[in-house]
Order: structure tokens, then sequence, then C-alpha cells
């Protein structure tokens, strides 16, 4: 039986997580957000902000345009650490 080089995952945390925060981090940018103030709902560094924002970061997955839309609603409903968790949470669901 042939072992896959990787876990699904691990797939999700080097993959699916990173792009789902690069599509959160353009849509509150988007909102007119600072890049402080979204580094800090998505507890994550100002570098990793800017890394997303340049496309340095998480490019490999390309969502569809109704992925995307799913992410750009859940921005939305950002509030704090907590409402981020939670909406990253749904969006993965998917």
């Amino acid at each position: 039986m042939k072992v896959p080089s990787q876990h699904p995952q691990e797939i999700e945390v080097w993959y699916i997580l990173p792009a789902i925060r690069r599509e959160l981090v353009l849509a509150l940018k988007g909102m007119g957000k600072a890049q402080k103030e979204i580094a800090h709902l998505l507890n994550i560094t100002e570098a990793a902000v800017s890394q997303y924002v340049k496309e340095k970061r998480a490019k490999e997955i390309i969502f569809t345009e109704e992925v995307k839309k799913i992410i750009k609603e859940a921005a939305v409903k950002i509030k704090d650490q907590e409402s981020a968790f939670h909406q990253i949470q749904k969006i993965n669901e998917f």
C-alpha cells in the first residue's frame, strides 16, 4: 500500500488555512481595515499580513469565486479574535 506523502491535516495546516487567511486579509483590507488591526483580528503578524497582500504567501491554493464570496461574507462578521476564529472554522467546513 502506498502511503500518502502528507496527511490531510498537514495539507490543511500548510495550504488551506493560509489560503483562507490570505482571502480574509484581502477582504478586510478591502473593507478599509489597517494592517495592524487585521493582524490583531486574525492573530497573525503584521509581516504575514503584508506577505498575503503582496502575494508572497499562500499562493498555491486558488479558491473559486463562490468560496471567495463566502470568505468575504465571513470577513464582514469578524469583530474580534474570537469571531475570526469561528468564521475560519465555518469556512474550513466548506
